[in-house]
């Protein structure tokens, strides 16, 4: 149950509570002007922080101001419709430049043979491999022809034979397959081009009796630079010579682009015939001079033997006179004797190389068969109409010298056999048809000396019209194969650790970190693991293997660590099969798919795109009423590297390319520009900084303007004018008198506020820089400070003194002692420093004062409430006096009243 208070006394009558507060209100008059000024205290400090928030806006502004990077913002235009877009970096230089979009990147993609329908005819048991690399054509940039000096755009003339004449651009030409193509697709002449070694050939048709001739057109110089400038009155016009090493071939040009394999510490080691052993360090080698000259200027080597390069071919020659072995041999883990091709057997005091490059467009031997290479010798050729021709191909280095040697084989009696060899469909490997159309002999090829026949796996004694050697299997990952592009999506492989475990059980933590480079380095980690386990290049020429030696009864396994991708970034996770008595992983740049013999097109379909990250499958209906459905493999990447093989293992799935995959070309500068390639049609810092992006292909130019943006600067003091102008409105404001109302804004008559806007006025006003300087005031660029005290901005006059004189602006604002940025930064940093401004003492001392009423208040109001205590006790006290006052009162009334009743009662 609940008490019921009140604060009217209970003898009184009076209203103690509301006497006592007004007592004590009566009381409160200096804390209630004191309340006042702590208000108006705490006014002014919001008032002057919203104020200071304004100027604080500034600041931003001004040190943009003093940034480079505010004057050195670049924008491009191009004229419109342009085949191009254009981007601009931190290292764009102002111009004007012009581009032509050449041709856009394509991605390669191929078509299988039709098939009825894609859910129930089979498409037979065996293996698919696809994969990019491996081809035995591999492109020659014009850039390498002449020694590195290269081709000259330009248009020529061809002459037929018959008279007929042809103009040919090779202006958007940049490989050497380009020039080939461009003639062989022109119209009006019967010339056909083709390359052997390092020369173009043009052979004639058109069965005339004049001369094939090929001219420079306008002045220029490609025909000669191709080496088929002239005339001759045959049928066939072979070029000079215009691929061929010379020192400053890059090495990664070398071996088929394999480069060479170099270790720790030295690599090659040259016994001269003293004796004297010369170990060479060619870790640092970049060109085939760098060999040369690490060789020839060797501590050890003293002038005892001397490297040179001859006809393409690296020369060892002894000079000491002495009647020992002049040998050389590969140290360490290094390969690169055979890569250089200085692993023949002396004779006398020289060693003479192998070819260090092959033809145009085509491989060495020695890299076929997995980097096996073939025995070269004699092979027998008979055709189908019983032609018989021995071919000496003893001296053959290169696959093309093969194939032009039985292209051109003749009889003892000079009958030209009736033979055509060249690469097969999917460029891997050769194949050799006989075109007589005769049934007198069955096609043979066999060897007569050396194994090159059966290496090359071309022999035949059948009565077929052609032999296919299937894939050659050219060597194109080695130990110098680089990590950046192996994985699986074509990206790096990822650094981390893997765990190795061999089939006796044995354990082993492999850690590839991110200093190891290529395909060696991880060789030799697994290597030195010390657990029965083999890692080498594999026997397919694109990747390596682990072989288990251990002769365990479990599985050799490979398992990634810690959540790592290393090991399938390297192709080598899961678990081995046996392969040659042995449990073998096999890591491959390829995809290799299984076909079952149930498999139809859309399990096909399924098992490509489960398994091939980097390429996508698909079913194209081509709308033909018999067998319409078509598997695609295409690649997800465009540019030449895109370039795939696929291998159907004798499906006879019939793949042929429906579009070559090619890299992006853009000119750079007029007509006669340079080509620059890229892969995606991105074009990256390509001249002056600037980022080119090809929309479309063009047969003319575009044009591109760089030029200063402004619009950096015009915002900063944009922003500028508005802060000065947000704090004039507000510092109006808030020292307004109005005389007609007599009333004042919170701030009137603040000294701070008048101290700050002076300031301020100043600054703008003021004059900056040197005598000598042409821009010395923002009233010359635009900035003015009006009749209202607030300030304006021309835009149209900045601009126009900006497009005059960049660099005095720049200078204006970032001079480091009277630049304007320097004063407005120094004048805000007076005014807004979070220790030492205006703001931050005033706000001190306001802070400080409202403090001081604070504790003022607090005192009052303790002494106040101590006062309403003893009101409240003497109320109290007298509501108690006036309580036995009147018990008294009751009980004289009482007895009174008993004496009356008394005294009448004794009267009775």
């Amino acid at each position: 149950m609940s008490s019921i208070t009140t604060s009217v006394g209970l003898i009184s009558g009076l209203d103690t509570g509301a006497i006592i507060d007004a007592l004590i209100e009566a009381e409160s008059g200096s804390v209630n002007r004191l309340e006042s000024r702590k208000t108006n205290y705490e006014t002014q400090q919001g008032a002057l922080q919203s104020l200071e928030s304004i100027l604080l806006t500034m600041v931003t502004s001004v040190n943009s101001l003093n940034n480079a990077s505010t004057f050195s913002t670049e924008t491009a235009s191009t004229n419109p419709n342009a085949s191009i877009s254009v981007s601009t970096t931190n290292s764009t230089v102002t111009g004007d430049y012009s581009f032509q979009s050449v041709r856009l990147a394509k991605s390669h993609a191929a078509l299988s043979r039709g098939f009825a329908d894609t859910d129930t005819q089979l498409v037979g048991e065996g293996t698919l491999v696809f994969g990019r690399g491996g081809n035995l054509d591999r492109e020659v940039l014009l850039s390498e022809l002449n020694g590195g000096s290269g081709v000259q755009q330009g248009s020529i003339r061809i002459t037929d034979r018959a008279g007929n004449a042809a103009d040919i651009d090779l202006s958007g030409a940049y490989s050497v397959n380009d020039v080939v193509s461009a003639i062989n697709d022109s119209s009006g002449i019967l010339i056909t081009a083709s390359t052997s070694g390092g020369s173009l050939v043009l052979t004639d048709g058109s069965g005339g009796g004049g001369s094939i001739s090929v001219v420079d057109l306008a002045g220029g110089s490609a025909a000669a630079d191709l080496g088929i400038a002239g005339s001759i009155a045959g049928d066939t016009l072979t070029g000079s010579e215009v691929y061929t090493v010379t020192g400053n071939f890059a090495l990664t040009q070398l071996n088929d682009g394999n480069s060479i394999h170099t270790a720790s510490g030295d690599d090659l080691r040259i016994t001269a015939r003293d004796g004297t052993n010369i170990d060479i360090d060619l870790s640092s080698a970049v060109t085939v001079q760098d060999v040369i000259d690490a060789i020839n200027d060797d501590t050890d080597n003293e002038g005892k033997v001397t490297a040179s390069l001859s006809n393409g071919r690296l020369i060892l020659t002894d000079n000491t006179g002495e009647s020992g072995t002049l040998s050389t041999s590969d140290l360490g883990n290094a390969e690169v004797v055979r890569q250089l091709g200085i692993d023949n057997t002396a004779s006398g005091n020289t060693i003479t190389g192998d070819k260090l490059i092959a033809g145009i467009d085509s491989v060495l031997l020695k890299n076929l068969n997995a980097g096996d290479g073939v025995t070269a010798g004699v092979i027998s050729l008979t055709d189908r109409a019983g032609n018989v021709a021995s071919v000496d191909l003893s001296s053959a280095e290169s696959l093309d010298e093969v194939l032009a040697a039985i292209n051109s084989a003749e009889t003892a009696g000079m009958v030209k056999l009736n033979l055509v060899a060249e690469l097969d469909a999917a460029g891997t490997g050769i194949v050799i048809r006989d075109t007589s159309g005769s049934t007198s002999s069955n096609l043979i090829i066999s060897d007569t000396s050396g194994t090159l026949a059966a290496d090359l796996g071309i022999t035949i004694d059948a009565a077929e019209t052609e032999v296919s050697s299937g894939n050659l299997n050219h060597r194109y990952i080695n130990k110098s194969t680089s990590l950046s592009t192996y994985a699986p999506d074509g990206g790096a492989v990822a650094a981390g650790s893997f765990k190795i475990t061999n089939s006796a059980g044995a354990e082993a933590t492999i850690v590839i970190s991110s200093t190891d480079d290529t395909i060696g380095e991880v060789i030799d980690r697994i290597n030195a693991a010390g657990i029965d386990v083999t890692a080498e290049l594999n026997e397919t020429g694109d990747g390596f293997q682990l072989v288990d030696n251990s002769g365990g009864d479990g599985d050799l396994i490979v398992e990634d660590l810690n959540g790592g991708t290393t090991s399938f970034d390297l192709r080598i996770e899961g678990t081995g099969t046996e392969v040659n008595g042995k449990p073998t992983l096999v890591s491959r740049n390829a995809v290799v798919i299984e076909i079952d013999a149930e498999d139809t097109l859309d399990d096909l379909v399924t098992k490509i795109n489960t398994n091939a990250s980097d390429f996508s499958a698909s079913i194209l209906d081509d709308g033909s009423p018999f067998s319409p459905k078509r598997l695609s493999i295409a690649s997800k990447r465009t540019g030449a590297d895109s370039r795939l093989y696929i291998d159907d293992g004798g499906l006879n799935l019939g793949f042929a390319a429906t579009t070559e995959g090619r890299d992006a070309l853009l000119r750079v500068g007029g007509s006669t520009g340079p080509l620059v390639r890229s892969s995606d049609n991105v074009f990256n810092n390509v001249v002056g900084g600037l980022d080119i992006t090809l929309l479309d292909e063009s047969t003319t130019t575009d044009s591109v303007s760089v030029t200063i943006d402004s619009t950096p600067i015009k915002a900063a003091l944009s922003q500028i004018v508005a802060s000065y102008n947000g704090y004039i409105d507000g510092a109006t404001d808030l020292t307004r008198f109005d005389t007609t109302n007599n009333t004042r804004g919170v701030l009137s008559g603040n000294s701070t506020v008048l101290r700050v806007t002076t300031r301020l006025n100043s600054l703008f006003v003021n004059t900056f820089g040197s005598s000598t300087d042409t821009i010395r005031t923002l009233s010359s660029l635009g900035l003015n400070v009006g009749v209202n005290g607030k300030l304006s901005f021309d835009e149209t006059t900045f601009d126009d003194l900006y497009a005059e004189d960049p660099e005095g602006v720049e200078e204006f604002f970032r001079d480091t002692t009277n630049g304007f940025a320097k004063l407005a930064d120094d004048t805000l940093d007076a005014l807004t420093d979070q220790f030492t401004g205006v703001f931050k003492i005033n706000n001190d001392s306001l802070a400080s004062n409202i403090e001081s009423l604070t504790a003022r208040i607090d005192t009052l109001n303790a002494r106040l409430e101590l006062r309403r205590d003893r009101l409240i006790l003497q109320f109290a006290a007298m509501e108690e006096s006036l309580s036995i006052i009147s018990s008294q009162q009751q009980a004289l009334t009482t007895l009174s009243s008993m004496q009356y009743l008394s005294a009448n009662g004794s009267g009775g």
